[in-house]
Parts: C-alpha cells; sequence; structure tokens
C-alpha cells in the first residue's frame, strides 16, 4: 500500500501536520497484519508521534550535518531501539545511496522529512536459500519517489528488497521498523558483481550479512 499526501515546502506547523498523518496512515497499515497486532505501540501511537516530532525538531536546527557525521556515506540517528520497535532519521546523499538490503519478516514504514528519496524495491529470482558464496539474481519489481510528506510501508509477510538514494540534494527520512513476536531473521546486503544502472531491470549479486559502515 502507498500514499501520498501532497505537500510543498512550507512552514513547520503544516510540515508537522501532514508528517503526522502520514505516520498514522503507515501505522494503520503496520497494525493490520495479524503478526504485529500484540505490539502495544501500534495499538498507543503517542510515543511514535514524539519521536516524529524529535525528528523534525532535529532536521529544522540542521544537526543531520554535525561534523562528526562527515565522513559516512549515509548518516543515521537512532531515537529508539526497544528490540522490537526500531525508530529513526536517515540523511542520504545524492552520490551515496543505501545499497540493496533486505528486511525479513520485519514491518517498515518511511516517512519523508525532507528532499527526495529514490526506493526501489526488487524480488530474488529463485526462493533459494541465501549463501555468501553464491551470487543471486534481483529483478527490479518498482520505484517509488519519497518526498517530505509522502510515505511507503512494507509488511512482515514479505521479504522486502530494495535500496534508497536521495536526488539532486541530501534529503532525511523518518523510519519505523517493527519486528513480530518471533526473533526477525538476519538481514542481508547485495553487493553487485558489476557496477549497475540505476534502471537496469535485473541485478546480479553476493548477499553479505556485516553492516556498512556508517549503518547503526
Amino acid at each position: 500500500m502507498y500514499a501520498k499526501p501532497q505537500m510543498q515546502e512550507r512552514v513547520p506547523q503544516e510540515r508537522a501536520a501532514v508528517c503526522a498523518e502520514a505516520l498514522e496512515y503507515g501505522l494503520d497499515q503496520l497494525g493490520s497484519s495479524p503478526r504485529l497486532a500484540d505490539l502495544e505501540m501500534l495499538r498507543d501511537r503517542g510515543r511514535l508521534h514524539e519521536l516524529l516530532h524529535a525528528a523534525l525538531e532535529h532536521m529544522a536546527l540542521g544537526d543531520q550535518h554535525r561534523p562528526e557525521w562527515q565522513g559516512n556515506p549515509w548518516n543515521w540517528e537512532s531515537l529508539l531501539d526497544d528490540g522490537r520497535t526500531r525508530v529513526g532519521v536517515w540523511t542520504l546523499f545524492p552520490s551515496n545511496p543505501l545499497p540493496i538490503h533486505d528486511e525479513p519478516g520485519i514491518g517498515g514504514l518511511y516517512i519523508g522529512l525532507s528532499g527526495t528519496v529514490f526506493q526501489r524495491r526488487y524480488q530474488r529470482s529463485l526462493a533459494t536459500d541465501l549463501a555468501e558464496e553464491r551470487a543471486v539474481t534481483l529483478r527490479l519489481v518498482e520505484t517509488r519517489t519519497i518526498s517530505a510528506g509522502d510515505w511507503v510501508d512494507f509488511g512482515p509477510d514479505r521479504n522486502e528488497i530494495h535500496c534508497l538514494a536521495a536526488d539532486h540534494k541530501p534529503a532525511t527520512l523518518f523510519q519505523v521498523l517493527i519486528s513480530p513476536a518471533r526473533p526477525a531473521v538476519a538481514r542481508h546486503w547485495f553487493l553487485p558483481i558489476r557496477p549497475y544502472g540505476a534502471d537496469e531491470t535485473e541485478v546480479h549479486a553476493l548477499p553479505f550479512r556485516r553492516e556498512p559502515r556508517g549503518f547503526a
């Protein structure tokens, strides 16, 4: 499910209202999954709205450009990690896309705070077990644009595989990741065997589990 509340550059109060509406829409989608129905935070959403407001204030102050973050290909600011719910803010730069990775068994939500991000979703051509020494083929199935106030979500019943790339200037995303009660499967990153264009419909890549630099 994908919705796109329209929003241009506006005063902070209007931006906060549109992003809060996007958060509600996205959490409704996540809460519809039976595997996440037991999570209290999806029923009492006050804490998530507080974190979204903190992320908007953080962005307005320009803290994403703090000197200690320079040198990382992208920036992650963690706001909450309680074992099942992980919330934070991504800052992405045009020359450094977040590589292709999966989110197995996890429900997720992205809300655009500033700039424009392209999300490219992939599917594996074969449902075989992943092994780091064996290449897999990923097929591009969808490209989404996430601008300020837009949101995208994915459920825990789908093995989400995607990458994220900022457009022509830095962009920020508010992220919520929620795990079902059972432990989630470890995430994989996918290293293309050769350089590939963003519009290619097929990518041959090697999976690995080591977290890239700059990822918390």
